[in-house]
């Protein structure tokens, strides 16, 4: 019985209200609960996802470093010309002028290639292929009977390219021109020298058949 006086509660309202509160608290508990249970997986996950793309990166480094090795080693994957110049791998955009010199060079086009050879040199001064394309300049102004600038050649691949495998033939090519130009004497001197400083060059037979040829024979009483 309600105690006179008291204020009339409705008991529908508190019904509905602590019915309403206690759906709230189930919804409310349910969800911080399944919060609790997702949020270990979420960041397992996201540290999984944080080492994978960690590997990416460096599996991007990896790539880039074998890329870098395989431009510098690539070009010795490559054909040889008729003169047995080894010609690099046409893809590589830089070879693109060394190519059209060496065709201009096989079609008698000596002033052409060398035109492209220089220009080669100039925009790739550290190529691998920087010494080659100098001895083949060389050799076209000794084609074109350009001896004296074949000397001035023979003696800058010398200078510049120190530890270059076209040094004997080089060498020897200037000793065709001083002999070419008259001066038998540095030409034999040249000789001499190249068969004392590269004794295993594939040039050594060429240049002793041609030292032989310039001393005199013996003669005998």
């Amino acid at each position: 019985m309600a105690h006179p006086g008291a204020p009339k509660v409705n008991l529908g309202f508190l019904t509905l209200l602590f019915v309403g509160g206690a759906a709230l608290l189930t919804v409310s508990g349910c969800a911080t609960s399944q919060q609790c249970r997702e949020n270990p997986a979420r960041i397992s996950l996201e540290k999984k996802i944080f080492t994978l793309e960690d590997q990416i990166e460096v599996q991007k480094k990896k790539i880039l470093s074998l890329q870098g090795e395989l431009t510098k080693r690539k070009p010795d994957l490559a054909l040889e010309d008729s003169m047995g110049e080894t010609l690099a791998d046409s893809s590589f955009e830089s070879m693109n002028t060394y190519y059209e010199a060496i065709s201009l060079r096989d079609a008698g086009k000596y002033d052409e290639a060398v035109e492209k050879l220089n220009r080669f040199i100039l925009e790739n001064p550290d190529h691998v292929y920087s010494d080659r394309a100098q001895f083949l300049i060389l050799d076209s102004h000794f084609k074109n009977r350009e001896y004296g600038l074949a000397l001035v050649d023979s003696f800058l691949l010398e200078n510049r390219y120190s530890e270059s495998r076209k040094i004997p033939e080089a060498v020897h090519k200037r000793a065709l021109a001083y002999l070419n130009l008259g001066d038998k004497e540095k030409g034999a001197q040249t000789l001499k020298m190249l068969l004392e400083s590269f004794p295993s060059s594939a040039v050594i037979p060429s240049a002793k058949e041609t030292l032989a040829s310039l001393q005199p024979s013996e003669t005998h009483p």
